[in-house]
């Protein structure tokens, strides 16, 4: 079973660079909790204009880090659950582990924005300089970053916090796991609504 319990203190993996390429699992929670991404309704995640922000932005990452491949993801109402390959900054073919043939999996887009959205060849130079690796952490706290200045911008409230502090990973260890993962992830809104009406019963 995943814990994604938030009271966790240890929340990286001691030792383990994160800049290495294979595959992360990656939890982001709201700073107030409540619907400020959207509401889950029928069993799927109807996004408000943040949640929208959220989707985006996360899409876009790849444009900003080219070493990163995008897989199953999802917006929820407080929180966000993203499947993400950091691969090696200076090959040619992106092959990510432990998947062979990666690819951006989004199950709230249109037709054909996933080949759009497909993560392009990395360059092992950039203004006659080695490129060195990104870290998880930076991925992340741009991603975040991003979506705050958005919508602070968006909603005039320059400094307004939106996210809790850090972040939630885990590694992803083999494929095994990352298809119970995937399938975690696919289904939160309908466990999240079934769990929501039974606390009602």
């Amino acid at each position: 079973m995943i814990n994604l319990n938030p009271q966790r203190k240890k929340l990286r993996l001691q030792g383990y660079d994160y800049a290495l390429s294979g595959g992360y699992f990656v939890t982001v929670c709201a700073n107030q909790h409540g619907n400020a991404f959207g509401v889950v309704d029928g069993g799927e995640v109807v996004l408000n204009e943040i949640g929208k922000m959220v989707r985006d932005c996360w899409l876009e990452t790849p444009n900003h880090y080219p070493n990163v491949i995008l897989d199953e993801f999802i917006v929820m109402p407080d929180h966000f659950h993203g499947i993400l390959f950091i691969t090696e900054p200076n090959v040619g073919e992106r092959h990510a582990s432990p998947v062979k043939h990666s690819r951006v999996i989004d199950t709230h887009s249109h037709p054909g924005e996933n080949e759009k959205k497909r993560a392009t060849h990395a360059s092992p130079l950039q203004d006659g300089k080695i490129e060195k690796p990104i870290s998880l952490g930076v991925i992340i706290g741009s991603f975040k970053s991003a979506v705050t200045r958005k919508n602070n911008l968006m909603r005039k409230t320059p400094g307004k916090k939106l996210w809790q502090r850090g972040y939630h990973d885990r590694i992803i260890r083999n494929e095994a796991e990352l298809n119970q993962i995937r399938h975690y992830v696919i289904n939160n809104a309908i466990k999240q609504e079934q769990l929501e009406i039974f606390n009602q019963i």
